[in-house]
């Protein structure tokens, strides 16, 4: 039996609706920063399934500016991304999780240059994931394609306690 040293995986869905019709330009980013009330380490993101392929990048950053310091800068293909039990949502792990300090600022970007998605509304500011971790979202500056606290592409983030 292989034991998981991380410990049980958890997640935060910070969207109770989707809708379809979300649209890329070449100059889409989307980005929407956060903290948390502990200290957890982050593996990865939920984010909305696309039509069709695209190719896309993904960064992780320690701040609320999209051009802050990168803890992760992976390059995608969004039909290589995994299936999540939610029919509209893919998961993508990073390479190894992040250490997240409580109530310090991170902040998910995505950059893709075509493709529409699915999208999530009625966001709320604050939040209770698994295991009491709260987590408070931000609209993050540099984030141009309309992804904010209350609408956006990336309705999960998954993490160890």
């Amino acid at each position: 039996m292989l034991l998981n040293k991380l410990g049980d995986p958890y997640k935060v869905n910070r969207f109770p609706r989707t809708y379809e019709g979300w649209g890329f330009s070449s100059s889409s980013v989307d980005a929407i920063t956060f903290r948390a009330s502990k200290n957890i380490r982050v593996f990865g993101i939920g984010m909305y399934k696309f039509q069709t392929d695209a190719q896309g990048t993904i960064k992780f950053v320690r701040g609320s500016e999209v051009n802050d310091t990168a803890l992760i800068n992976e390059n995608i293909s969004t039909n290589k991304l995994e299936q999540t039990s939610e029919d509209k949502i893919v998961r993508f792990k990073f390479p190894r999780p992040i250490s997240v300090k409580a109530e310090e600022n991170y902040t998910v970007v995505l950059i893709f240059t075509s493709g529409r998605c699915c999208y999530g509304e009625e966001g709320v500011v604050t939040t209770t994931g698994e295991k009491d971790v709260i987590f408070t979202f931000a609209y993050c500056n540099g984030s141009s394609n309309g992804t904010s606290v209350e609408s956006g592409l990336v309705p999960e983030i998954y993490y160890y306690v």
